[in-house]
């Protein structure tokens, strides 16, 4: 499944690639990277509420994160992008 993913969106078949990405999470939902693949696919479709909530859930669910840790500065710059290009501005500064 994560070669087809690759392929897909190699071939800049997002729609495919989000319809791969929905199956590797339901197979395997406890791993979180699959959550942002997931966040990332739907982005690419063009389906910006779809990668916000997503987005919304993973940050949710993370607990006890340390101060300054890149990793999830980095899913905040990404969900501020989702954000921004969804025209929700004000949501993209808070």
């Amino acid at each position: 499944m994560n070669d087809l993913s690759t392929l897909a969106v190699h071939l800049r078949h997002y729609d495919d690639y989000l319809a791969v990405r929905l199956q590797i999470l339901k197979s395997q939902p406890r791993m979180r990277r699959n959550w942002l693949a997931l966040a990332v696919a739907q982005y690419l479709a063009g389906r910006h509420a779809a990668a916000c909530q997503t987005l919304v859930y993973y940050e949710d669910m993370l607990r006890d994160v340390p101060d300054r840790d890149v990793e999830f500065g980095e899913v905040l710059l990404f969900h501020a992008r989702v954000l921004e290009e969804a025209g929700e501005y004000e949501r993209c500064l808070d």
